[in-house]
């Protein structure tokens, strides 16, 4: 296996180069993840990898998507989280503007603090929501398992914020995750540009989300396949989600 970074020729199951000791690694061209050499399949959707998959730590850090200087978009493989404040209408009459900020501050702050902790990308607020990727823009092993464990750790960290603040009802979140193919990359124009995953997968993410109760975290039949025994999970039978052609188990 040669080296991308200075180009020594490696033993086939060498996990780092023996002369510069970069560790070794292949891009996927399926769903781009970045699996540990040696391997022959990726290790998020199972395509197989070939020689000139390889990839170096430059190359990484050169094709991030979020920079500025780049307008390519690319094929990802998501896990795709979406959070959202539960009464934030009822807290809106019963606050004044200033205190309704800084609850919707504080449990901002609560949601980029579990999600960015095990390396998730906050890509959008969308009023009180959150939208947040695993696996963009630098995949990580079990992506989907980090989104799980973030979205859990944040159900607990809302709940604790509700009784520190001066409310007459708790505060809670409703979260969503679906894993699935996107098209990652800037969108918008000057001053509004956003890096952003756009595809079926966001949407279906934003169905599975509104399927939740307050204080729930649901995830996709997709998710729950590859989370597998780590998490304790309840099925909650098929649902109808709109823009989904089939019914949709959810856990």
């Amino acid at each position: 296996m040669r080296c991308m970074t200075c180009d020594t020729n490696n033993a086939d199951d060498a996990t780092s180069c023996v002369n510069c000791g970069v560790e070794l690694r292949r891009r996927c061209p399926v769903c781009r993840a970045v699996t540990s050499a040696p391997a022959n399949y990726c290790r998020m959707c199972a395509a197989p990898l070939g020689e000139g998959d390889q990839v170096s730590e430059r190359d990484i850090e050169s094709e991030d998507p979020t920079s500025r200087k780049s307008n390519r978009a690319e094929h990802r493989w998501l896990t795709i989280v979406f959070c959202d404040l539960v009464g934030s209408t009822q807290l809106s009459a019963e606050l004044e503007p200033e205190e309704l900020r800084a609850i919707v501050w504080s449990y901002q702050n609560a949601a980029v603090g579990a999600i960015e902790r095990l390396g998730g990308y906050v890509a959008q607020y969308l009023g009180d929501g959150v939208l947040a990727y695993f696996g963009f823009p630098n995949a990580h092993e079990e992506d989907a398992q980090r989104a799980v464990r973030a979205s859990l750790e944040l159900i607990e960290t809302i709940s604790r914020l509700g009784k520190e603040v001066a409310t007459k009802h708790e505060l809670r979140v409703r979260v969503g995750i679906h894993t699935g193919t996107v098209v990652a990359g800037r969108v918008g124009a000057g001053r509004k540009e956003e890096t952003l995953a756009l595809g079926k997968t966001p949407n279906v993410a934003a169905r599975v989300q509104s399927a939740a109760d307050p204080g729930q975290v649901v995830i996709s039949a997709v998710t729950r396949g590859i989370i597998g025994r780590e998490f304790e999970c309840e099925s909650l039978g098929f649902h109808e989600l709109k823009g989904v052609d089939e019914p949709t188990e959810l856990f």
